[in-house]
């Protein structure tokens, strides 16, 4: 593996921008082997490009202006989210080199998109985060590695320019105490569910020097906060891995042990990403449920979690994420979608490991 990594940082000197996109399109891959948008907000987006409903989508003018001229096209869609990944791992391979040398810089971005799926998943969401994540690494890189008042009042500006794409998270981290509608990533102290092998990482921030530590801690805590920021922590990790490969040093059988399973993680996040919903069968409850609701011209009542699926087919509903979080009772003639058991038809049963079955009922 050492190797490996040696041979990226000398053999391929002239075209390492080259290949810096072709080891995040492999780290990635999962993402164009998808036949559907990860999650259930990619398609809040999916919805409004499609259908023009952008009124669902509040408190981010900019990104549904950018939105409203992309056309409904799953690779268009993919691709935006690769290039963004693309253009945030560039800054933080830049940043690390620029502190340290460029071996380390490719050994950082292979650990961190190895040890941990908050890349893969963050990155693999279509949500305005995707067009706002490397405005604010590079406003970090521009910061951190500024010389001159230019320089710094660049970084500000490109701050301030993924803001404009991103305000409703902020507003909601600021003004709302970490905690939006519900939304199990934006509670306090979720983002420590997300990191998974990174965590150890963090106890080096303290190790860093000048102001990349009282940056890097002030990130930790925004992270803390609200794991909707992660992208802000991600530089400061990167700088973390560093410090932590370097106390490693001597210590041949460990630091092999954390690449290799670098390596094999790797190839387990993208599988997971590929079981990840909605699945085929979810789909297919998806379109039953549609389906029986044309034929006998029945309204749609739903759990929440399948609101912006229903959305992507053109279906309207009271509820989707955001809106009516919980389970759906009993309201009436419809057909329902839903976990839980109601006094109706059974249609179709969905069993599930690990979840609860979901159910489509007939009520008349």
């Amino acid at each position: 593996m050492i190797c490996i990594l040696d041979n990226v940082t000398n053999k391929f000197m002239g075209n390492r921008w080259f290949w810096l996109g072709a080891f995040g399109f492999l780290a990635t891959i999962s993402i164009w082997f998808r036949s559907s948008l990860f999650g259930f907000d990619s398609y809040a987006t999916l919805s409004a490009i499609r259908f023009g409903w952008f009124d669902t989508l509040g408190g981010q003018p900019i990104a549904n202006l950018v939105w409203s001229i992309f056309p409904d096209s799953l690779f268009v869609f993919k691709f935006i989210m690769f290039l963004s990944l693309f253009l945030s791992i560039l800054a933080i391979f830049k940043l690390v080199w620029f502190f340290y040398d460029e071996r380390k810089a490719w050994l950082t971005i292979f650990l961190l998109m190895g040890l941990s799926p908050v890349l893969l998943f963050g990155f693999g969401e279509f949500e305005n985060e995707v067009l706002a994540y490397p405005f604010f690494v590079w406003s970090i890189y521009w910061f951190l590695t500024s010389k001159d008042k230019k320089t710094t009042i660049q970084s500000i500006v490109t701050f301030f320019l993924g803001l404009s794409f991103w305000f409703w998270p902020f507003y909601l981290t600021f003004f709302n105490f970490g905690v939006s509608s519900g939304a199990v990533e934006q509670n306090m102290f979720a983002g420590l569910l997300n990191f998974w092998f990174l965590l150890p990482f963090l106890f080096f921030i303290p190790l860093l020097g000048g102001r990349l530590k009282w940056f890097g801690l002030l990130a930790l805590f925004l992270w803390l906060w609200n794991a909707k920021l992660f992208i802000l922590l991600i530089p400061f990790v990167a700088l973390a891995i560093v410090q932590g490969l370097i106390l490693l040093e001597k210590h041949d059988t460990i630091r092999k042990t954390i690449y290799y399973l670098a390596f094999f993680c790797l190839i387990g996040w993208n599988i997971a990403f590929l079981l990840q919903q909605p699945t085929n069968s979810d789909w297919f409850v998806v379109d039953k449920t549609v389906e029986l609701a044309k034929d006998n011209n029945y309204p749609i009542f739903n759990d929440w979690s399948y609101g912006y699926w229903l959305w992507s087919k053109g279906i309207k509903t009271k509820s989707n994420p955001g809106y009516s979080l919980g389970d759906v009772s009993y309201q009436g003639k419809g057909i329902y979608l839903t976990d839980v058991n109601l006094p109706c038809v059974l249609v179709f049963e969905k069993k599930e490991i690990a979840r609860k079955s979901t159910k489509i009922w007939q009520c008349n």
